[in-house]
């Protein structure tokens, strides 16, 4: 039988959230490669066909811009749910507002 929810077999490992050190080193070394070598870069790029440029400067981009994400709204038809009135509600009232949100819902 496998491990329970919310059991790990490793209480020592990784915590949750924490940054995997190869990515992070990785990352590091990209940035001091380019960093280091800016003008050699400069100079291969004016060297290369402008198609050809665009598509190292969107692979280097990449490293520094996180990629963006699509969110797509959804417009929502149901028409909303009836507020109850700003008054005490009657016994009757009461049960007949809670009797339509059941239905709703």
């Amino acid at each position: 039988m496998g491990q329970k929810k919310g059991n790990t077999g490793n209480p020592a490992g990784r915590p949750k959230g924490s940054k995997n050190k190869v990515s992070t080193e990785l990352k590091t070394w990209v940035q001091m490669l380019i960093t280091s070598n800016t003008e050699q870069l400069e100079k291969d790029l004016q060297s290369l066909e402008p198609n050809q440029k665009w598509v190292i400067i969107e692979k280097l981009l990449q490293f520094v811009i996180p990629k963006a994400t699509i969110h797509l709204e959804t417009k929502d038809t149901t028409p909303p749910r009836p507020t109850p009135p700003a008054r005490i509600l009657r016994r009757d009232e009461l049960k007949e507002y809670f009797e339509q949100l059941e239905k709703e819902y």
